[in-house]
């Protein structure tokens, strides 16, 4: 028996929620690494505090800052 139509928007409707609530808080680990890494904490300890590889955490924080600079840049752009 297919799915209804509702149920099908549904699923997509709670995806965008979770997938809204994931990109929150990879924007909230990229801060806190930034202000762990101000405390000069190395990438080894906080890959290892996060259950990461630290190239992992390498990757994923170039990514975050890529993403920061991005928007930042198009926030002036609007001003």
């Amino acid at each position: 028996m297919p799915e209804s139509t509702e149920n099908i928007r549904h699923q997509i409707e709670q995806i965008g929620v979770e997938i809204a609530r994931s990109d929150a808080l990879l924007d909230e680990r990229g801060r806190l690494v930034e202000k762990a890494r101000a405390e000069k904490m190395t990438y080894r300890e906080i890959a290892q505090l996060l259950g990461m590889t630290e190239t992992g955490l390498r990757k994923s924080q170039k990514a975050y800052l890529a993403r920061v600079a991005s928007s930042t840049s198009l926030e002036a752009l609007a001003s």
